[in-house]
């Protein structure tokens, strides 16, 4: 016997969500508006619907019988743990990308104030883990990208923040030498090869065409405007970067 949600998963048709319980059989009978799709959970944390969150509806007046498969939950844990003199762990989020097939997903946790996060409900396969915080930047993935088997639990290895590096991007207009605000970066790296895209904390350039970047040890791709740099992050140390952009991206 478990407990189903069913209901649209818009937030503003929260309303309409509703929940039912399934018999000592497995088995419940669930009424709503014909010809619809709607979302479907099991409330509680220690399982999961395995291959199967929606249920589609049949006409009006019609009747289906559809198959929900419920096992025990896929969980991933761990640990953020940082070495940054007054960094507040407490609601920082980490979170978890699937790469399969090449489509990632993610799922996100925040930390306690002990760095502890938890995700109850994942599905299985591979994950990179990572934080990303306008103080730290985004860290990168610890060895070998994980995998959490159906059903199990995932303890990662601690993920480490450490003082970063700064990345210095001033952002001009290549004609007028203006400074060129609104630019957003993109930040690239290659791990167990594959290549890693995040769009860093701190968001664009502003009013001087000045973006600064903290970011963990190591070696990035740094496009902005469709201009790539590359450079090495290293802890401590500013290194300055100058994206000259063409008249065509600068803000109006």
């Amino acid at each position: 016997e478990v407990f189903l949600d069913i209901g649209p998963v818009i937030p503003t048709e929260l309303s309409r969500r509703y929940r039912t319980r399934t018999d000592a059989s497995g088995r419940c009978r669930i009424t709503f508006n014909a010809d619809e799709a709607h979302g479907l959970e099991v409330p509680d944390e220690r399982y999961d619907t395995l291959l199967k969150n929606y249920i589609q509806f049949p006409p009006a007046g019609g009747t289906s019988e559809q198959t929900i498969r419920v096992a025990k939950a896929s969980v991933i844990t761990g640990r953020l743990v940082s070495n940054i003199p007054g960094l507040t762990l407490a609601g920082l989020a980490v979170t978890a990308e699937l790469w399969e097939n090449g489509a990632p997903m993610a799922y996100s946790s925040t930390c306690n104030a002990a760095g502890e996060f938890k995700i109850p409900k994942a599905w299985p396969g591979h994950y990179f883990i990572h934080a990303d915080n306008s103080r730290f930047g985004p860290t990168r993935s610890f060895g070998p990208i994980l995998l959490l088997s159906p059903g199990a639990v995932l303890e990662t290895p601690d993920l480490v923040v450490r003082e970063p590096g700064r990345v210095h991007c001033i952002v001009p207009d290549l004609t007028t030498n203006l400074p060129s605000r609104g630019q957003q970066a993109i930040l690239s790296w290659t791990e167990e090869g594959l290549v890693v895209y995040r769009f860093p904390a701190e968001g664009e350039s502003n009013s001087e065409g000045v973006l600064d970047l903290n970011l963990q040890d190591g070696a990035y791709d740094i496009q902005i405007g469709g201009i790539t740099h590359h450079c090495e992050a290293l802890a401590g140390k500013t290194v300055q970067l100058i994206f000259e952009l063409a008249p065509s991206v600068h803000d109006k």
